[in-house]
């Protein structure tokens, strides 16, 4: 089995999710070939970047 130790200096953070909502996201990075945490991480991306452009509007 080949596994590698990734080192990162990000910010690390803990969530609670419902078991339905861990499934979700599961079969959602499955399908996109990507892990659940980098699913989270572009998905907190975008919704910034629609807060910033929501912001500017005002």
């Amino acid at each position: 089995m080949n596994t590698a130790i990734v080192t990162t200096k990000k910010p690390k953070i803990s969530i609670y999710l419902s078991e339905e909502q861990k499934g979700e996201l599961d079969e959602w990075a499955k399908e996109e070939k990507r892990s659940v945490s980098n699913l989270i991480s572009v998905l907190v991306d975008e919704a910034l970047e629609n807060r910033k452009e929501k912001k500017s509007k005002k």
